[in-house]
């Protein structure tokens, strides 16, 4: 059995010429695959030639926080087309979603998921219990500042899995 090349993030860091954190936020971004065991993480030499070819092709590299988790596939099989760039349809500011709206303005592609915990991650609190609770929520209403965020980048919830803890987000 052929032997399988990891590499570590400081490795990739090195590699890429960027700071480590900009390599652990690809991990947490599924933008990057990595294996976490505990705290540490591993990149396999496949996932790593996956990620050079995605991000070679389309000329862009995710510089800002998020907590994106998407399928490997999914962003391989993306035609030019799907890299659509965000439209603004609300003038009003996300408030303390902020985070997330930069976050999802940094994408090109049509559709992502994210678990409530990587949501978490890019805003940096906890979601309000009512999160978990109701799919009403993650629902597109302007009025609520939450929805704001993604609408004011283009996006609108298309799926909440809430046993899951999960959220799929659209382009509009």
């Amino acid at each position: 059995m052929k032997e399988m090349k990891m590499y570590k993030p400081e490795e990739i860091a090195e590699i890429m010429q960027v700071d480590l954190e900009t390599v652990v936020m690809w991990l947490r971004q599924r933008r990057l695959i990595g294996i976490k065991v505990g705290t540490i993480w591993r990149i396999t030499e496949q996932q790593f030639d996956k990620f050079l070819q995605v991000h070679s092709s389309h000329d862009e590299v995710c510089e800002g926080g998020g907590g994106l988790s998407m399928k490997d596939e999914q962003l391989l099989n993306l035609e030019q087309s799907d890299l659509l760039k965000p439209t603004r349809k609300y003038n009003r500011r996300a408030g303390k979603y902020d985070e997330f709206q930069k976050c999802l303005n940094q994408l090109k592609i049509a559709s992502v998921s994210f678990s409530f915990d990587e949501v978490e991650e890019i805003i940096g609190f906890e979601l309000p219990n009512s999160a978990y609770k109701y799919a009403a929520w993650w629902g597109n209403d302007c009025s609520h500042s939450q929805a704001r965020a993604w609408m004011q980048a283009g996006w609108e919830v298309s799926r909440v899995d809430l046993d899951k803890r999960e959220v799929q987000l659209i382009r509009k």
